[in-house]
Parts: structure tokens; sequence; C-alpha cells
């Protein structure tokens, strides 16, 4: 019985290191997430990051950030990432409250407060389009589509990656 007891002890020992020695790399081995708030953004992340993080998409493309609703699953994954880049609240209106939870902010980079932007003219007041909640009569939120807005988004994301 004691021979027997042994083996099992050391069968249970092998079985457990060899179950840390698989799982262990396999944890150290998982990327940081970043998640872009659109398609656009993500373009940004993914040229910065390459293969050091897995950038994802939190909207479709076929969807418009301006009426979006966050899914539970949107939500879950926004918790769960090291990182999420928006433009900010003058866009993705529905993702301020996610990103400020009480003491404790999820971390994310707003670009829309990027010093030295230059913001595309709008419109004006007659042709002015509205979006739910907010309207874009002051200032156009799509900054992405500036070459040089690009380029100071692309160094604030490097700056927050490094």
């Amino acid at each position: 019985m004691i021979r027997s007891d042994a083996i099992f002890r050391k069968l249970l020992n092998w079985l457990g290191l060899s179950l840390c020695c698989w799982v262990f790399p396999a944890m150290a081995s998982e990327k940081p997430v970043v998640i872009a708030s659109i398609r656009p953004l993500a373009m940004i992340v993914e040229a910065i990051a390459a293969d050091d993080f897995r950038v994802e998409t939190l909207l479709p493309s076929s969807r418009s950030p301006h009426d979006y609703a966050l899914r539970l699953s949107d939500r879950k994954r926004l918790l769960e990432a090291d990182l999420v880049v928006w433009v900010g609240p003058t866009l993705e209106y529905q993702l301020q409250k996610l990103l400020a939870v009480g003491s404790n902010p999820l971390p994310s980079l707003q670009l829309d407060s990027i010093s030295g932007l230059s913001w595309p003219a709008a419109e004006g007041e007659a042709s002015a389009h509205h979006h739910g909640a907010h309207s874009h009569t002051e200032r156009d939120p799509h900054i992405w589509l500036n070459p040089e807005n690009a380029v100071l988004m692309a160094r604030s994301i490097a700056k927050r990656l490094a």
C-alpha cells in the first residue's frame, strides 16, 4: 500500500508540473488587447502596434459611431481591454460614461483632446446634422480624415503603447 501511495503522489506531482509547463507559457505569451472604437483608429493602432498587441475594433464597419448602442458583449470587451482608443464624446458619447467608471476609469486614450489637432470645418448651423443627444455644429469630430491629425494621433498612440 505504501508503495502505491508514493507512486500515486509522484504521478500527481508530475501531472501538476506538466500542467504548469503548459499553462503558464500560454498565459505569458498572451498579447495585451487594444480596442479601437472605430476601424480608422484601429488601422492607425495596428500600424504602430505591429505584432506586440492584439488590436480589435469595437464597432462593426457597417455601423455608425454616432448612434451605436453598446451591447453587453461590447461592454465586457471594453472592461477586459488593456487600452481603449477612441475619438471622444464628440463622436462616441455612449462610451463616455463607461470609460469613466467611478474612481477607477478604464485605461483609455481620448484622441480629440490631443493638442494641435486641425478640426474639419463645420458645415454651419443650417446644414448641421444631428445624432441622438448631440450635434456637430461647432466641431466636426471626424478628425482622422486629416493626414496631419493622423500623424498626431499616431504619435500619441505610440507614446501610450510604449
